[in-house]
């Protein structure tokens, strides 16, 4: 009896020293460093969320665009006010005219372009002066004031000198600088030599800072005027009214020599202000004559040398 419980004893003893040795291993066989598996690195366009905004430097350069564009559909109409006087010079008057006619203006294009409330009395289509003043058979000869204008006037309309400089505000808004030149053509004058007739067309260049706000959509909503904003400059935003020829003919005046007697057929309101026609070479100091050219014209003055207006000088020194 007493040896089965030392027997007991010595294998309890054994079991107690495996469990406790196990034990002591597993601690040291944990305490060894372990390399911990990392997951794979993720590409850049995973790291960030795509996003449903436009980045700033595109929305910056999307409202300069749409400023431009408005700006340019704004200001650029009618005959080509750039076009320099010698374009039309010392041609025939049917050619020169024809040439200068501007186009009856219609339509609106600023409506599609922008956000802005466009009044009905502004523009080309809009009730014409005689209409408005009642006058019936004027009104039905000019119902609007498109085709009021294009009786008025021979050549009118304007453009943008040169490109505009343009500029992105802080405040989301953009500003747009520049100058526009218009010009304006009508029949007053009178001044020829033979068969040769001066027609002077006034040029006024007029200077423009504007700056555009646009709405959610990316449209025009307002447009602030920091310069005069007249409407031959600005023929879709505002009411037209009869000041074109007061307000340009003090402008620059330039003489377009042309062969024949011009022919333009206009009409024009009892009440109507004209441009001021030229009748001879010194009654207008802002007229300039420099085209009026007697050698390019085929006109012999008396400083052609041995001839003179409607003269040849024949050897013998007899004019026949």
């Amino acid at each position: 009896m007493k040896k089965k419980t030392i027997g007991i004893i010595l294998v309890a003893t054994l079991i107690i020293a495996a469990v406790v040795g196990w034990c002591l291993w597993r601690q040291h066989d944990l305490a060894k460093p372990r390399a911990i598996p990392m997951p794979p690195p993720t590409s850049a366009s995973s790291q960030t969320a795509p996003s449903d905004s436009p980045q700033p430097q595109a929305e910056r350069q999307a409202r300069i665009d749409m400023a431009l564009k408005v700006e340019h559909a704004m200001r650029d109409w009618g005959v080509d006010a750039n076009l320099p006087a010698s374009s039309y010079a010392y041609k025939t008057a049917g050619d020169a005219l024809a040439m200068l006619r501007a186009p009856r203006l219609t339509g609106n294009p600023i409506r599609e372009l922008t956000a802005l409330d466009i009044e009905d009395t502004w523009g080309p289509d809009a009730r014409s002066v005689p209409c408005a003043l009642g006058m019936n058979g004027d009104c039905m000869v000019s119902p609007t004031m498109g085709q009021w204008w294009a009786n008025e006037a021979w050549a009118y309309g304007s453009r943008w000198v040169e490109e505009p400089t343009v500029q992105y505000l802080e405040d989301g808004s953009v500003s747009v600088v520049g100058d526009v030149r218009a010009v304006l053509l009508q029949d007053g004058d009178s001044y020829n030599d033979g068969d040769w007739y001066a027609l002077t067309p006034a040029w006024r260049t007029y200077p423009v800072k504007d700056t555009l706000t646009f709405n959610d959509e990316g449209k025009v909503e307002s447009i602030h005027h920091d310069e005069p904003d007249l409407w031959w400059i600005d023929p879709y935003l505002q009411q037209w009214s009869e000041a074109m020829p007061a307000q340009i003919g003090g402008g620059d005046r330039q003489v377009i020599p042309v062969k024949g007697q011009p022919r333009m057929s206009l009409t024009h309101l009892a009440a109507g202000r004209w441009l001021r026609g030229v009748k001879d070479m010194g009654s207008m100091d802002n007229v300039d004559w420099t085209l009026w050219d007697a050698e390019k014209m085929g006109v012999c003055l008396a400083s052609c040398g041995g001839q003179q207006q409607g003269f040849t000088e024949s050897p013998d020194g007899r004019e026949h």
